[in-house]
């Protein structure tokens, strides 16, 4: 599937880069764009994201626009029980194609009926949208994030076994691409591919690719349904590569303008530890500024 999306997502870009008039002042490649557009879209939108999905697409807020998600999510699986409440994601928009994010959950885990529980690992963003092509209906951005121990390797997390060591700095690539329309909205496809580097512990990198589809159920709600694949780069001591495969199904429903409801359902169809995994997300978004 990874390799699939990657040519896809190459042939697209050579598309998209010949079709691009040399010298254009309006040319869809930015680098900053700081003239603030004026954001009075009010089209429902359909575009699959994170959250409530794994995906993320490669939009931003806005212009001096924030976007806070407040959300509960789990990952459950017959021995244990692993939950993220509260994940606060917070995300800020620098110009119209920058932004900037960061995100840090509580984690209770329970396994063996005992409960542990600790602040979780921190992520840190940034969001490039290089390309936004209003004709075609594509965009195109590279999110480098690292996630971390905000207390250090020797965290509460980490002593109890619920956290790992280290530091991982990843490098997505995300698309997105209008592929048709009805009367309540767009339907929308989006496609990441990322590399995960991991640093101060012996895990191994990772790989990472997915690809979803949204579309609207109703004038303020829509539906987006994903598959990601992540797998290690290194094998492990019985010669394979630990991988998990899963599916996830969301909603995203529009309260107003500023505020909205999210929430999905997944569950794993393919896991190196032998479990099925059964996954639940559900939060509120809300956006504010400029």
């Amino acid at each position: 599937m990874k390799s699939i999306i990657f040519i896809l997502i190459v042939l697209n870009c050579f598309k998209l880069y010949a079709s691009d008039e040399t010298g254009n002042k309006n040319s869809p490649f930015k680098l900053v764009d700081m003239k603030c557009a004026d954001d009075s879209d009010e089209t429902l939108d359909t575009t699959p994201q994170s959250p409530p999905l794994n995906i993320d697409d490669p939009e931003t807020p806005g212009c001096h626009t924030w976007e806070v998600n407040i959300l509960v999510d789990g990952d459950l699986t017959k021995d244990s029980k692993r939950y993220e409440f509260p994940l606060i994601d917070l995300n800020y928009g620098i110009g119209n194609n920058i932004e900037v994010s960061f995100a840090t959950p509580h984690v209770t885990n329970i396994s063996n009926g005992e409960t542990m529980s600790s602040i979780g690992k921190s992520e840190a963003g940034l969001k490039w949208m290089f390309y936004n092509g209003d004709k075609s209906k594509t965009n195109m951005a590279i999110n480098p994030r690292i996630e971390f121990n905000a207390d250090g390797s020797n965290s509460k997390g980490v002593k109890l076994g619920i956290l790992d060591r280290g530091t991982t700095i990843s490098l997505p690539f995300l698309i997105s691409q209008k592929m048709g329309e009805t009367k309540n909205g767009d339907i929308m496809v989006s496609a990441s591919a990322s590399y995960n580097k991991v640093i101060g512990t012996s895990n191994s990198d990772s790989i990472a690719a997915g690809a979803a589809i949204g579309f609207p159920l109703s004038s303020n709600t829509s539906l987006m349904a994903e598959i990601n694949d992540e797998r290690q780069t290194s094998v492990n001591e019985f010669g394979d590569r630990d991988q998990i495969v899963k599916v996830n199904v969301g909603f995203l429903h529009s309260i107003n303008k500023q505020v909205s409801l999210f929430g999905s359902l997944g569950q794993s169809i393919n896991s190196s530890d032998g479990q099925t995994h059964k996954y639940f997300l559900i939060g509120i978004k809300t956006t504010f500024g400029k």
